[in-house]
């Protein structure tokens, strides 16, 4: 019977953490991370979606019963411009007296996407008990509202702390490892996701016909506004490789992160004005993955690529819906715990002109 020695295993683990960090903090470190400011200029391809359920009868809205899942996707082709940088501080020249301190490093980003002509979809089914006095109201509706963006903008910001350990300096792997490093990282980021519509239809279907007609259309569906907002803190590593002429980076990010979502309803025709909601869930997450490549052209100029994949995701939260200008019964300004499902689904690739100092 084989005997496993969890307590060794650790040891041995922390014991060659360790060594990795008082080799990389020597000053015969091979490895040298340098200030970096890069501007970025490329493309952006996401999916936005969020679907909000609402039971009628707990929210007090329907005493009667009835039940509303509203959910909009939007496909966003956009281009992106902005600037990434990066300040080591043995290049700051601020800690020669503080050997533990060269291997720590500032990074962050700033990132804007805008776009206009992408399509939108937004599809409202509700479900109601036979009986309900409300004229204007479907047994088994569907309300579709199909159309074109005005536009739609993207915000990334973030910014980190890091500490990179120099895998050229471990004894017995210097020639394989030359050139290698690995960057521990952590940090605050806020991103944003916002839609406006311009041009759209809202059509409502229903089983049972309404003015002897079991499809109607309400016209136009014009300035509604749809925005997704990520905020929080994140972990994450980025392991470097470099040589002569060539830096590669391949970086992953997990955030913890609140939500904050906008669903403002202000078409002409039935939902003239109707709604207001405001999405919210402390139950959201994202993960990041990113490859970078710089190639150095001259005298620390570079050019280089960045591809990114991002993936973020909120569930479990509540609606605040306000709906001023509405005549239906129940409607008004109400909290709601109910179920809000939200995502943002992107990749994107650029190409970057960096300085390195």
């Amino acid at each position: 019977m084989i005997h496993f020695n969890q307590k060794g295993l650790l040891m041995k683990i922390w014991t060659l953490f360790a060594g990795m960090v008082l080799a990389s903090t020597t000053s015969l470190s091979a490895f040298d991370l340098k200030n970096d400011i890069s501007v970025v200029g490329g493309y952006q391809h996401g999916r936005f979606d969020q679907t909000n359920f609402i039971n009628l009868k707990s929210a007090g809205i329907f005493p009667a019963g009835g039940e509303q899942v509203d959910s909009v996707e939007s496909r966003i082709d956009l281009g992106i411009v902005g600037i990434d940088g990066r300040l080591v501080m043995p290049h700051l020249d601020c800690c020669c007296n503080y050997p533990f301190l060269n291997n720590f490093y500032v990074t962050g980003h700033a990132i804007w996407g805008f776009s206009d002509g992408n399509k939108f979809s937004e599809e409202t089914t509700a479900n109601f008990p036979t009986g309900i006095p409300q004229p204007a109201l479907y047994e088994n509706t569907k309300a579709l509202a199909t159309g074109k963006l005005k536009d739609a903008q993207t915000y990334d910001f973030e910014v980190g702390l890091g500490y990179f350990l120099d895998f050229s300096r471990l004894c017995y792997f210097s020639d394989i490892l030359n050139g290698w490093a690995l960057g521990i990282e952590g940090g605050y980021s806020y991103h944003k996701q916002a839609l406006k519509t311009k041009h759209g239809d809202l059509g409502v279907f229903s089983s049972v016909p309404l003015h002897g007609q079991f499809f109607e259309d309400f016209g136009g569906y014009n300035g509604t506004k749809y925005h997704n907002k990520w905020s929080g803190g994140w972990v994450g590593a980025e392991l470097f490789y470099e040589s002569c002429a060539w830096d590669i980076a391949l970086g992953y990010q997990y955030h913890i992160v609140e939500y904050k979502g906008i669903n403002n309803t202000s078409a002409t025709g039935l939902t003239q004005g109707l709604t207001d909601t405001s999405l919210h869930s402390n139950d959201a997450h994202g993960n990041v993955w990113t490859a970078k490549a710089n190639y150095d052209v001259w005298c620390g100029w570079r050019i280089g690529a960045i591809f990114n994949y991002e993936y973020w995701h909120a569930k479990n939260g509540g609606w605040h819906l306000t709906a001023p200008h509405s005549t239906a019964e129940g409607f008004g300004t109400n909290d709601f715990n109910t179920s809000v499902d939200a995502s943002w689904n992107a990749w994107s690739v650029a190409g970057t002109i960096s300085y390195e100092f």
